[in-house]
């Protein structure tokens, strides 16, 4: 598919931008320090706006900014792999460097390495690449590139994932060094088949489901759903957001979702194709997102989300806010978390972050999907102030300093602060004229921040929202008083239906 459908729907003139350092300083990016071998290799090429063409780095200008910068050098380094959304980049570099003197080495997985060489008709700069081990014939990994480049660097501190698209990249390469904690390779954190299957292995609440390579296959299945009222929701086994995500309740609607799944691009594979469909079960209730941080085997849950989640512009699953959540207010906190840290053992995760969405259903909390890296959102400031903490300074601790990460309780109960982040829905289609509202939206009392994406800025093409690919932008809200977050996102959903004036297409 295309480039921007390759990588997931992430937004491709971010994506580069971000991880060309063109929205983050270059010396930034890696820590105001040099390296024990020279840093100009961690530096990151500039990259024009407008061409999206890779730069090269000025060696004379290496030369004179280490010759200023001698003397000076990191303890080590944070691998951090596909750092497309910004926000987690900027507060690792901050963090590592000023709690650990350590500096951030961005690198690219294999998948986006293939889409931004495509795209610039170029090989990426070398300090862009992740090295892989080399799989055998018989599946076993030999992981001598991994070690021979991690031998020519700065000891390596941690490696994380900011994206879906480097988990399996970053997995891999973590799996090779000894000297750091790591979760191993299994595929089971990625696919969303065999994801459910280890917890059935373990006796864990689970999904019915069944892979299907014919239709008929598919609705086999969900008659017996429909017969006792449920309903199917059908998927890739392999994807991202609700990509390709359909909610069924009719045999026309699984024939419909089975032809527009298969045969789609797998997502992280630039070859794969879907040849099957993953129907289960729809999962009722209420639904949460779950952040988590562990070390050494010891599970944290730093924060609890609730999604508040409309259709709209026909999309099913419309992000419409996504609101902290007390714990003590939860059925059973308790048991939230001892099925969390199940999950977590089971898909056999003991060190760093995870993102798990489940549902809590009258027989308790079901799991919906992990992902194995950061909330997609810009988080710590709102956790830091409703919460007292935030899973990007827990991680480098848990590596680091693990005994941080277990001291803390198995789960916050009650908040500092009330806060929500409101996704911004575009209900319009043609070209902006004008971007209603933002100043008033940015005088809120919650407001802490509101930002428009540029691709939804004056002059630029819209379509509605859809889903969480498509959001328009986003607002931060969080205060003492509940009832001020409250009016303020109700204020916010109603500028909402006219934020967008355009020219019609």
């Amino acid at each position: 598919g295309s480039a921007r459908a390759a990588m997931g729907g992430l937004r491709l003139a971010a994506a580069l931008a971000m991880v060309a350092c063109a929205t983050v300083a270059a010396d930034a990016l890696v820590a105001p320090r040099r390296l024990l071998k020279p840093w100009a290799r961690w530096r990151c090429g500039a990259m024009s706006d407008a061409t999206d063409d890779f730069a090269p780095l000025d060696p004379e200008a290496e030369a004179e900014e280490e010759d200023e910068d001698e003397g000076e050098y990191v303890d080590g380094i944070v691998v951090l792999v596909d750092a497309l959304g910004g926000y987690h980049g900027r507060t690792l570099v901050e963090r590592a460097e000023e709690e650990y003197n350590l500096g951030v080495a961005t690198v690219l997985s294999p998948y986006l390495q293939r889409i931004l060489e495509e795209r610039n008709g170029a090989e990426l700069p070398p300090h862009f690449r992740l090295p892989q081990p080399i799989r055998g014939e018989n599946g076993d990994l030999n992981f001598a590139p991994v070690r021979r480049w991690a031998a020519a660097q700065p000891p390596v501190r941690a490696v994380l994932c900011d994206s879906d698209s480097g988990l399996a990249a970053a997995e891999a390469f973590a799996a090779g060094l000894d000297s750091i904690p790591n979760n191993g390779v299994n595929e089971a954190r990625r696919d969303k088949y065999l994801m459910h299957e280890a917890l059935r292995a373990r006796g864990l609440r689970c999904a019915e489901q069944r892979v299907c390579a014919d239709v008929e296959s598919c609705l086999e299945f969900c008659a017996d759903l429909f017969a006792s009222g449920r309903r199917a929701i059908m998927k890739p086994r392999r994807g991202v957001g609700s990509e390709l995500v359909h909610v069924c309740e009719t045999p026309a609607e699984v024939r419909a979702a089975f032809e527009s799944l298969v045969g789609t691009a797998q997502f992280a594979s630039l070859e794969a194709r879907n040849r099957e469909a993953l129907v289960q079960e729809f999962i009722e209730g209420p639904e949460y997102a779950v952040d988590t941080v562990s070390a050494g085997g010891a599970h944290r849950i730093v924060a609890v989300w609730e999604y508040h989640k409309i259709a709209a512009n026909g999309g099913a699953f419309v992000y419409s806010a996504t609101k902290l959540k007390p714990t003590a207010t939860l059925d059973d906190a308790g048991g939230v978390y001892s099925y969390v840290a199940d999950v977590m053992d089971a898909l056999g995760v003991s060190h760093g972050p995870t993102h798990t969405e489940l549902r809590m259903t009258k027989s308790g909390p079901v799991l919906i999907e992990v992902n194995c890296r950061w909330h997609d959102t810009d988080f710590s400031g709102i956790c830091n102030a409703c919460v007292g903490y935030n899973a990007h300074d827990l991680t480098l601790d848990a590596y680091l300093r693990p005994e941080r990460v277990r001291d803390l309780p198995k789960m916050p109960l009650d908040l500092q602060a009330h806060g929500r982040i409101v996704h911004l829905v575009c209900y319009a289609e043609g070209t902006v004229r004008e971007v209603r509202h933002e100043a008033e939206a940015q005088a809120l009392e919650s407001c802490r921040a509101f930002k428009v994406h540029e691709e939804f800025g004056v002059g630029e093409a819209v379509t509605p929202t859809v889903d969480i690919r498509t959001d328009a932008g986003f607002a931060i809200l969080w205060h003492e008083d509940p009832e001020v977050v409250e009016r303020d996102y109700q204020q916010i959903l109603e500028w909402q239906k006219d934020m967008f004036d355009v020219t019609p297409a």
